[in-house]
């Protein structure tokens, strides 16, 4: 029986590794997507995938129209879902918030959540993607220089090399970060501005991350055939249980440089590596921030997510080479945060007690529980009154609450400018409603993450 269970799932696993190259080809490939529309079945056979044409052109009729359609109804799309609802069980876990140890910081990530998923639809449909607590840097810019980066990293300046002194110090951040947040400190990752592989010792960072965290970090890179060897010895490192845990992304930037990842790895050897297909000719879109917000002239038929920011983290940004810590969330991408995120603020330290210290001045300083009535608050989502009812307008989505015209003056308040409580209270006119409702209504709207602390 275990013979033909690990025969059977065999056989799925490299029906996935089909399906997988299937999808990226059609996404990241315009003439493959052509061919594929006039002759499914050759167009699967010159590229090798050995997939059922009928099965597979209806598959893509359904991954297009996801939203709307069964994937039950397919055996690819069945597939699919399985393998990613698996997946997505595993990060769960990584990420539930019941692992922060620090209720202030717990309070802060669902704040920040609930006001990311309701600024942003694409955000709402893949909070997932919002689960990072740190990132750390382990070099001073990125050689990727990739077109529609993000984050407008600078050139390259500098890496953290792994030196016993640095060793030690690498160590010892490791431990305080899980001393102060918890075992959410797993879902840290070794980059974020930065190309993981321009540090030669990348792989003995994550090696330590493993042993104190308890798990590989993600690693995303854009030059997977920079070093194909290298590339290679990192595969084997990670191994088979982090790979299905999504340790392993490659960043494709152009379609050579995906017929090339095609080229040095097979079908097989990608079936648990995720393929980011960033070519401008992908079906996918860029979030409007960084240096994709220079791109969309240049490119008139690629979507731009202009409500949706690719800053994953919220929480803590290292830099090991500067030694500064940076606290951050996602906001869309506009005027005010063209990169996609807030910085609130940014400290430095020397030593890892330094570090420590620093964490816990920065959650002590911006995560209270409760919103206090001396610091400077502003509210950033439009809202409008009506019938003592509060309306907050989000990204294809709306939040009623009851209200009264009291309530209303002081948000407008908040809107115009950022204020304290008790400022604003001492010069309100309440009417009809007690200062406890309008406090209490504010820290409604706190913890909802659309109040926010301004300073």
């Amino acid at each position: 029986m275990q013979d033909e269970n690990r025969i059977e799932q065999n056989k799925k696993l490299k029906t996935w590794a089909y399906y997988k190259r299937f999808l990226e080809l059609y996404y990241a490939d315009p003439f493959f997507r052509e061919c594929f529309e006039e002759n499914a079945a050759e167009a699967l056979k010159n590229s090798n995938l050995v997939l059922d044409s009928e099965t597979a052109k209806q598959a893509i009729k359904l991954q297009l129209n996801a939203a709307a359609s069964d994937p039950a109804q397919n055996e690819y799309t069945l597939l699919f879902r399985n393998l990613m609802d698996s997946l997505h069980e595993r990060v769960d876990r990584r990420a539930d918030l019941d692992k922060i140890k620090d209720e202030r910081y717990a309070h802060w990530v669902r704040s920040q959540r609930s006001r990311i998923g309701f600024q942003s639809f694409h955000a709402r449909m893949h909070m997932r993607s919002y689960f990072i607590s740190a990132c750390f840097e382990l070099a001073d810019g990125c050689s990727g220089n990739c077109p529609f980066c993000c984050l407008d990293a600078k050139s390259l300046s500098g890496v953290f090399r792994y030196t016993p002194k640095n060793q030690l110090l690498w160590q010892e951040i490791l431990h305080n970060t899980r001393e102060v947040l918890g075992e959410i400190a797993g879902s840290s990752i070794c980059y974020f501005g930065t190309e993981p592989f321009d540090n030669p010792d990348y792989e003995k960072f994550i090696t330590d991350s493993r042993g104190i965290l308890d798990v590989f970090p993600q690693t995303t890179t854009v030059a997977s055939v920079r070093n194909v060897s290298r590339t290679k010895k990192l595969i084997e490192l990670l191994g088979k249980e982090a790979l299905y845990d999504a340790a392993l992304r490659f960043s494709v930037v152009s379609l050579e440089q995906l017929k090339n990842i095609y080229k040095y790895f097979s079908i097989e050897d990608l079936a648990c590596i995720e393929i980011a297909l960033n070519n401008p000719e992908s079906l996918y879109s860029y979030s409007f921030s960084g240096r994709a917000r220079n791109l969309k002239g240049r490119y008139p038929d690629k979507a731009f997510e202009e409500k949706t920011s690719c800053v994953c983290v919220n929480g803590f940004v290292v830099n090991m080479l500067r030694k500064d810590i940076s606290l951050v969330t996602a906001y869309p991408p506009d005027v005010e945060y063209p990169l996609g995120m807030r910085v609130y603020e940014t400290c430095t330290f020397e030593n890892a007690e330094e570090y420590g210290s620093v964490l816990h001045y920065l959650i002590e300083k911006w995560m209270p529980v409760d919103l206090p009535g001396n610091r400077l608050i502003k509210i950033e989502l439009p809202f409008d009154f009506e019938n003592n009812y509060l309306t907050f307008h989000g990204d294809c989505v709306k939040r009623v609450i009851s209200g009264c015209d009291s309530l209303f003056r002081v948000l407008e308040r908040l809107r115009d400018k950022p204020e304290t409580v008790e400022n604003v209270l001492s010069n309100a006119e309440l009417r009809n409603c007690s200062e406890l409702y309008i406090r209490e209504k504010l820290q409604l709207l706190y913890d909802l993450g659309y109040i926010v602390l301004a300073g």
